[in-house]
């Protein structure tokens, strides 16, 4: 069992709180979405977590100090997505993917079937298989954002840190990516994304944490976070809410004056 709990984190960077108090957990098994108005404070305080943003507060795995963990176990306990699809380097995409298993070799050790085993499993989950052999850079920005979800997945990491991982993808592709995070998570693993798409995110989420102005402004059931108080204050808009194939759903509807 792997549990994440992250509490009392805060951030500020140039002088400016841009994290205050926030707390996060996720357990095995569950999909967790991170949610809220851009500027709300979801990618610095999922950076924090992961490491990469000096913070206050505590970052506990499985009740341990993330901070004990050493570097290399640390990687394999965490897998993280950042946001953004920049890749500098004119490596081939299955290169590219073979990064994730950096954490499981030691210094200068070539990878192995299992790794090779490993690789093959994240392409197919995220249907790049074919684009093994291009270069990245040659790819559009959704291939790209797939690929490095592949990477991200090829650690096979219990806990997944995933920011905006449908960005730049069509309507398909995000409804790929969101089947196979959900199935992930039903796999065993604590997954944690942060959203923009609240139809998407109440549809597959077990919980959802929304932010505003750096501060946790309501977590729990999707409904009950997506209500139209929470909605009004973090966002200034209402819903159209319904029920299809025996599934609810909240769709952005309309934007309301400041108020």
């Amino acid at each position: 069992m792997t549990r994440l709990t992250a509490d009392g984190i805060n951030v500020r960077i140039d002088g400016a709180e841009i994290v205050a108090g926030a707390s996060l957990a996720a357990a095995a098994g569950e999909l967790v979405g991170l949610i809220g108005p851009n500027g709300a404070g979801k990618t610095t305080l999922l950076r924090a977590v992961a490491g990469l943003a000096p913070c206050d507060g505590t970052v506990l795995l499985d009740g341990r100090p993330a901070a004990a963990l050493d570097r290399r176990a640390f990687a394999r306990a965490l897998a993280y997505l950042p946001q953004g699809h920049d890749v500098h380097w004119p490596l081939t995409a299955r290169r590219l993917v073979a990064l994730g298993r950096l954490p499981h070799l030691a210094p200068w050790q070539r990878p192995g079937p299992a790794d090779a085993a490993a690789i093959d499993r994240a392409m197919a989950r995220t249907d790049i298989a074919h684009l093994g052999g291009r270069n990245v850079q040659t790819l559009s920005g959704g291939e790209r954002a797939r690929v490095l979800l592949a990477r991200a997945l090829a650690v096979e990491a219990p806990l997944l840190l995933a920011d905006e991982p449908i960005a730049a993808l069509d309507p398909y592709h995000q409804l790929h990516v969101m089947a196979l995070l959900r199935a992930t998570a039903d796999a065993g693993a604590a997954i944690v994304a942060v959203l923009h798409d609240l139809t998407l995110a109440a549809r597959h989420c077990d919980r959802l944490v929304l932010m505003h102005e750096g501060r946790v402004l309501a977590e729990g059931d999707p409904a009950a976070v997506l209500d139209d108080g929470n909605l009004r204050a973090a966002y200034r808009l209402a819903a159209l809410r319904g029920t299809h194939e025996g599934s609810s759903f909240v769709l952005p509807w309309r934007r309301l004056p400041e108020g």
